[in-house]
């Protein structure tokens, strides 16, 4: 049940970081990419978890490096969704027999 609810958070932590990435809010992204990285670092998936130490390390250079920023985040969100498709994989449904 963890690994599925960190899968869906995960998720609205990459759409925060992305809508502010759009919005130029850099302390919301900052807030988003760090809740994913310590979330991923917990359950173990440390590329993710570097993934977001990187993003953000790159909050904090003046001007904000949007292209890579958004480069990132894409590497981001392929690797969230792999990571989660393995966990959907391996851990079964509530409702499965």
């Amino acid at each position: 049940l963890v690994l599925r609810e960190h899968c869906a958070t995960a998720e609205r932590y990459l759409q925060a970081a992305q809508q502010a990435l759009q919005d130029q809010q850099t302390p919301a992204l900052l807030q988003a990419v760090h809740s994913l990285r310590s979330s991923s670092r917990q359950l173990g998936a440390f590329a993710i978890g570097d993934l977001s130490a990187q993003a953000e390390l790159l909050c904090q250079s003046t001007p904000l490096p949007t292209a890579v920023l958004e480069s990132l985040l894409h590497q981001l969100c392929t690797q969230q969704r792999a990571f989660c498709a393995s966990i959907h994989s391996l851990v079964p449904t509530e409702n499965a027999p």
